[in-house]
């Protein structure tokens, strides 16, 4: 197997403050050179996504410089080479790259590649649910997605909603294959119930009825991705909010820390769920409220009552799963998810 040597590879310099961002890059043409290399790499011929898109992800995260970058589904590490050959050119930076059918296929690839882009290279022959709780119980966050698994509806909007309870805030998550109905779909009813994220033209175009397989869904010219861009804030209304369950190695919660990005009345609300994982698993539940006026910076919502887990044998796991609700004539503006205590 053929890969190309470690070289320069031009890159446009740009602030990435939105989704509108890419579109500098797609003008530029530093991106249009980047286009050539990829074109050129033998990688290329073993992916299923197109040099240009390639080319973006590396110019992405060229200026992100992110600590962690997810994929999911390696297929035979195209892009993952792409990715990695970005973070070995910013000095830091991790793929963790997940594919149940790559456990014979994917090892032998990236062993070929130059030692420096194996080093920034993390692959797990899990599927995307296994892969995710993974991530979570190793608390890893990424700045970037590339999601490009299972094209059913189902499994493409299970992989959109776990990317976005683990991206960190203003990451950007590709969604690929939007020109087939299930992926497209996913990422649109996304985008309804959580209109705090961005997704804007030319990046996601609208649906033309009847038609299940569309290439003209994107405006990224020779691909068939959407863009999303998580919000900088977590913002919490009456509905409650969570990021799933957390580890932690102490059975006893007292409440939640929060802290507020922007001056709020009104009343938050919470609901732990603690869960001991031991000979038995046993759950407790608590919850509190906390009336704020003009509240801003770090607060504390106490439990109504502290809660103890009941150990049943030896603990192998205790998890809380916090649950976060607001009552105010505006979202509740979060920099960063509740912390328990």
């Amino acid at each position: 197997m053929r890969v190309v040597p470690i070289k320069e590879i031009k890159w446009p310099r740009v602030e990435i403050n939105d989704v509108s961002s890419i579109a500098v890059i797609l003008a530029s043409e530093e991106y249009a050179a980047c286009i050539e290399f990829f074109t050129h790499n033998a990688a290329t011929q073993r992916s299923l996504v197109s040099p240009n898109l390639q080319a973006l992800l590396y110019c992405l995260i060229r200026n992100m410089n992110p600590r962690h970058v997810f994929e999911i589904g390696t297929y035979r590490a195209g892009s993952s080479e792409a990715i990695c050959r970005a973070l070995h050119d910013n000095e830091s930076g991790t793929l963790h790259t997940a594919d149940p059918f790559g456990g014979r296929t994917v090892p032998p690839i990236i062993a070929a590649w130059p030692a420096p882009l194996q080093k920034r290279a993390r692959f797990y022959p899990v599927n995307s649910m296994d892969f995710f709780v993974r991530m979570r119980d190793c608390n890893i966050s990424p700045e970037l997605i590339f999601i490009d698994g299972d094209h059913d509806y189902e499994f493409a909007a299970f992989d959109i909603e776990s990317a976005a309870r683990l991206i960190r805030p203003g990451g950007l998550i590709f969604v690929d294959n939007i020109n087939q109905a299930g992926p497209y779909f996913a990422l649109k009813d996304f985008l309804v119930r959580n209109p705090s994220w961005q997704s804007q033209n030319p990046l996601f175009g609208p649906y033309r009825p009847g038609l299940a397989y569309d290439n003209e869904r994107t405006g990224i010219i020779n691909t068939d991705s959407g863009v999303l861009r998580a919000p900088v804030w977590l913002s919490v209304n009456e509905r409650l909010v969570t990021r799933g369950q957390i580890q932690r190695s102490d059975p006893r919660i007292r409440g939640i820390r929060l802290i507020v990005g922007k001056a709020a009345s009104g009343t938050v609300h919470t609901q732990c769920v603690l869960r001991v994982f031991a000979d038995e698993l046993t759950e407790a539940f608590g919850q509190g409220s906390t009336d704020l006026t003009d509240a801003f910076g770090e607060i504390v919502v106490p439990l109504d009552e502290p809660l103890s887990g009941r150990v049943v044998g030896e603990i192998q796991k205790v998890t809380v799963e916090p649950w976060v609700s607001w009552s105010g004539s505006s979202p509740l503006q979060l920099l960063g998810e509740p912390v328990v205590y």
